[in-house]
C-alpha cells in the first residue's frame, strides 16, 4: 500500500468513508464540508486533474486572482488569547480537505471572484441555467441554502445571501444583496 498517497487517491478515501457512513437520513440537511470534498473528488476523477489544478485552470487564471492559493499562505497569520493576551500564530490544514475550507486569497481578489461569479455576461462559468439551479434555496433545519450561501429575505422581497467561514483563529462573514449589488464584509484574523 501506498505511504503518501496523493491528494485526489487521500479525498477519494474521504469520499468512501463519508459515504459509507449509516448516520442520519437521506434528505436530511447536515452542514458538513464532506460535500465540498466529494464534489472535488468527482472533478479529479472525470477530468484526471488535481482540484488544485482545476481551481487555477477554470477560477483563478481566468478571473485574475492573484493572490489566490491553497493552504494558509505564508502572510496569513490567526490570532489566539493565552492568559489574557493576543499571540500571533499558524493554522495548517491538512491539504485533503483544501476543497472545504483551504483556499486563500486577499479582501480585493475575494470581492473580484464574488462581482464574476454574480455579474451576468459572456465570462460567466457557469451556464445561467446551471448557475440559477446552485442558487435555488433548499431547506436546511429551518433555514434555506444553496451553495453554500444561507438564504433570506429582506423586507422588499430582494435574496440576502450570507456566507460564514473560520478556522479555529480567523472569521469571514459576508452579508450581500445581489440584486442592488451591495455587500457588507468582515474579515478578523481571530475568532473571538
Amino acid at each position: 500500500m501506498d505511504q503518501n498517497p496523493s491528494l485526489p487517491e487521500q479525498r477519494k478515501k474521504q469520499m468512501i468513508e463519508a459515504l459509507s457512513r449509516k448516520d442520519g437520513n437521506i434528505g436530511d440537511y447536515v452542514n458538513s464540508n464532506i460535500g465540498y470534498i466529494i464534489a472535488a473528488a468527482m472533478a479529479e476523477k472525470a477530468t484526471g486533474k488535481s482540484y488544485e489544478e482545476l481551481m487555477k485552470e477554470i477560477i483563478f487564471e481566468p478571473m485574475h486572482l492573484e493572490t489566490c492559493g491553497f493552504g494558509t499562505g505564508e502572510d496569513i497569520w490567526g490570532h489566539i488569547i493565552k492568559n489574557g493576551k493576543w499571540f500571533p500564530t499558524r493554522y495548517e490544514k491538512n491539504p485533503a480537505t483544501y476543497p472545504a475550507d483551504g483556499v486563500y486569497c486577499s479582501l480585493p481578489d475575494y470581492v473580484k471572484f464574488l462581482v464574476q461569479l454574480f455579474e451576468e455576461n459572456e465570462k460567466m462559468i457557469l451556464d445561467k441555467d446551471t448557475f440559477k439551479k446552485l442558487m435555488t434555496a433548499y431547506d436546511g433545519q429551518g433555514k434555506k441554502f444553496a451553495a453554500g450561501f444561507e438564504i433570506e429575505e429582506n423586507e422588499e422581497g430582494d435574496k440576502i445571501l450570507t456566507i460564514t467561514g473560520n478556522l479555529d483563529m480567523m472569521y469571514l462573514k459576508i452579508r450581500m444583496n445581489p440584486k442592488k449589488g451591495k455587500a457588507e464584509i468582515v474579515s478578523l484574523n481571530s475568532k473571538s
